[in-house]
């Protein structure tokens, strides 16, 4: 009778404790092995390229660029002088904003003209009178001066210059072909003169003289 009353607290205790009867417990959530997380490197974050300039934002800098290479204006001339001390009023005669594609900001091709301001004063050897701007510009509404030229005299007769206009000049390449002449006791001349960008400097690439 005593065995069988021990024999009945030993099965109540293993009952009421499973550690007492040589059982594991099962794992708790803490213990559990936690899956480790990879962490994924993200792209770089690439910069926007610059959005082009606005119709009013290229005026605003071509009038700076103009104001910082000129000594005056009157009206719309831009005043200059040449080797014999006379006026001359320059206008711009074309804008190119040329794009590019690698993100940098475009680059802005400038081309302005002039004639003596008083032609009856200048001689047959005193031509006309140009300047040449090549810029970009920058965040803060300046620019950065890629390369210019003049004001300087270009050819031509009595106090008055010829034609310009933008011209590309291969892959990636522009510049300026000018054509200026004149006529003098019955001899006339024609000369037409490549412009172009290297090294920081505008330089004549090509010149053709024709006399007739």
């Amino acid at each position: 009778m005593k065995k069988s009353l021990l024999a009945s607290s030993l099965t109540l205790l293993c009952a009421l404790s499973l550690v007492a009867c040589g059982k594991k417990e099962p794992p708790t959530q803490a213990s559990a092995p936690q899956p480790q997380q990879v962490v994924q490197a993200s792209e770089p974050v690439q910069p926007e390229p610059p959005k082009p300039l606005s119709k009013q934002e290229l005026n605003a800098l071509v009038a700076k660029v103009m104001k910082d290479n000129f000594r005056a204006k009157s009206g719309s001339c831009w005043l200059a002088k040449n080797s014999y001390n006379h006026s001359y009023c320059l206008k711009v005669k074309s804008v190119n904003s040329v794009p590019n594609p690698d993100g940098y900001p475009e680059t802005i091709y400038i081309l302005a003209m002039g004639d003596a301001v008083n032609q009856e004063e200048a001689a047959h050897v005193e031509g006309g009178m140009t300047a040449m701007f090549v810029v970009q510009p920058e965040p803060n509404g300046g620019y950065l001066t890629i390369a210019k030229k003049g004001p300087f005299e270009d050819g031509g007769g009595f106090g008055a210059g010829g034609e310009g206009k933008f011209v590309p000049l291969g892959k990636g390449q522009y510049g300026w072909k000018i054509v200026t002449g004149f006529f003098n006791q019955g001899v006339g001349e024609e000369n037409t003169v490549i412009y172009g960008v290297r090294n920081g400097k505008i330089v004549e690439l090509s010149h053709k003289r024709k006399n007739f």
